[in-house]
């Protein structure tokens, strides 16, 4: 009887912690190392999840309690990525910091203002672009971040 308590009690405190505490989400995409990979963390080093591209697959390596639990190439089945995920999972405190520079001083203004106008169009707690006008090379880094909750998110992916 105790055991059965103790364990709905471990339950009960992991649900609720599904509900309290935020998912955090990270992404980068580096054109200089080829590099384009998300990071998934929750109460690290509890879980950590992260896709990357190897080999133009993606690969899913999942982590939990610092041992390694899955690694694995995922194959698409659809061929376009679904955009209301975005919308269902709702991250909040939204950050992205893009670094960028073209050879050509046009492209990299261009860059800036389509950027400066999309920031402004879409819900984002903060945009820091760092355009560079005097690039030698073309070139593109991407660090977003995320906050997410999950059991929220969980909710509104299973209703679908």
């Amino acid at each position: 009887m105790i055991i059965t308590v103790i364990i709905l009690g471990i339950l009960a405190l992991f649900i609720f912690m599904i509900f309290t505490i935020s998912l955090r989400a990270r992404f980068i995409f580096d054109t200089e190392k080829s590099n384009m990979y998300m990071t998934l963390f929750w109460l690290p080093p509890l879980f950590k999840a992260v896709m990357e591209i190897i080999d133009t697959k993606p690969v899913l390596t999942v982590t939990v309690l610092n041992k390694r639990l899955l690694s694995k190439t995922l194959k698409s089945k659809k061929q376009h990525f679904d955009t209301q995920i975005i919308n269902k999972v709702n991250p909040q405190e939204f950050v992205i910091n893009a670094y960028y520079g073209f050879r050509d001083p046009f492209s990299t203004g261009i860059t800036t203002g389509l950027l400066g106008a999309i920031s402004s169009l879409v819900d984002i707690a903060t945009v820091r672009h760092c355009p560079d006008f005097t690039a030698s090379k073309d070139y593109i880094y991407v660090d977003a971040s995320a906050k997410i909750n999950l059991g929220n998110a969980l909710i509104k992916l299973l209703r679908t």
